[in-house]
């Protein structure tokens, strides 16, 4: 937004700056604090009317030669007593079907005036928000479309240190895909593992985990964490179960109970005499053990790599033209000159940004709806 204090004296700096072409479009707006959209509509006004064209423009709302302002404010407040549940873009749209030959204000100039009238509702019915990883699960009737991860109950080796047991099936075939024991339950050992799972196996469609760390984030906006926006990234849906409901993942539950017992009671001596165990219990549980849902046939049998590679650099999300588009900068977007904090995972990642209704705007990372911003209240609401 131009400032305040001299806004002809601003454009005229910014035209004079762009003319020497010392500054790309984008740099050159961020100077300035405008959009790059109000950037191009200025350097567009100068070209079309010069230094003149630069001045203030009234924005008052016009009316045929039969009508003043007043009277344009008068019908309008008039048309939100007749359809009292209209926002003010219906209300412009059936005044300008009713009276086309009438210049009606725009539709953010007729909801300030609704505003100052007290004929906006202030408490307005919200769409619900959903986390990103909200079940959607069909019918599993290929490898790959759905995996489970967790992480099997910690335990000490008998050298005293932790072992953090990250595990992953596949639904279809009931494969064990991953077996590692880490040290720490941390983001980037669980992202290492995976990677090199994916690199394995290649990408699913879907994977399923708990409602812990790493793969939800309690003090993130729709629950996001990084481990999440990586496999979005890699366009790998991220589905959650219930809290407190382990029943949710049984099949993967019911891997665990056979691992414990047949690799860590009593534990390994150390970390690595641990892992040797688990690669056994891999080959063997996949290889030569029959399992029941497979009607006597072994895991391995059924199960076939992915199509979906995992790629060598991660893609960048692109956005519909219509969507306003912000960069991520330690956790906060800038809009409208003020800074709204979005989520810290998302640092230097771009979300895009749809205007669903007067003054609210739906946030998405990729396709992903992660919440809502209220113009009216200068905040997100997740």
């Amino acid at each position: 937004m131009w400032k305040e204090t001299d806004r002809l004296k601003e454009r005229k700096d910014f035209v004079e700056l762009y003319l020497k072409q010392r500054y790309e479009m984008t740099r050159l707006c961020e100077l300035f604090g405008v959009s790059r959209k109000t950037g191009y509509k200025t350097i567009a006004r100068f070209r079309e009317g010069g230094w003149e064209a630069l001045e203030e423009r009234s924005h008052a709302a016009k009316s045929h030669p039969n009508a003043t302002d007043e009277e344009v404010v008068k019908r309008l407040l008039e048309a939100k007593r007749r359809w009292p549940r209209w926002g003010p873009e219906k209300l412009i749209d059936k005044l300008r079907t009713m009276e086309p030959e009438v210049n009606w204000p725009a539709v953010s100039t007729a909801g300030g005036i609704l505003k100052r009238a007290g004929m906006v509702v202030s408490k307005r019915r919200r769409r619900q928000i959903l986390h990103p990883g909200r079940p959607r699960i069909g019918p599993i009737t290929r490898p790959n479309q759905l995996l489970n991860i967790d992480f099997k109950g910690n335990f000490r080796t008998g050298d005293g240190k932790w072992c953090y047991p990250l595990t992953v099936t596949d639904t279809f075939s009931r494969s064990l895909l991953l077996c590692r024991g880490l040290l720490h339950p941390t983001y980037l050992d669980t992202r290492s593992a995976l990677e090199r799972c994916f690199r394995e196996y290649g990408l699913p469609d879907a994977i399923r985990s708990d409602n812990g760390e790493p793969f939800v984030s309690t003090q993130s906006l729709a629950g996001l964490s990084r481990l999440g926006v990586w496999l979005m990234k890699l366009e790998v849906e991220q589905i959650r179960t219930r809290p407190g409901s382990p029943q949710d993942n049984a099949i993967h539950e019911r891997m665990h109970r056979t691992l414990k017992e047949e690799t860590a009671i009593p534990p390994a001596k150390n970390l690595p005499a641990q892992q040797r165990r688990f690669n056994a219990f891999f080959y063997e549980y996949n290889e030569e053990r029959p399992h029941r849902a497979l009607e006597g046939a072994t895991p391995a049998s059924k199960y076939s790599v992915s199509t979906r590679q995992m790629p060598n650099r991660l893609p960048a999300f692109e956005y519909e033209g219509h969507l306003e588009v912000r960069r991520v900068r330690k956790g906060y977007i800038l809009w409208k000159g003020k800074e709204l904090f979005l989520s810290e995972v998302l640092h230097q990642e771009r979300v895009g940004l749809e205007e669903t209704e007067y003054g609210v705007w739906s946030i998405y990372f990729g396709t992903t709806l992660l919440g809502l911003l209220d113009e009216h209240e200068g905040k997100i609401i997740g």
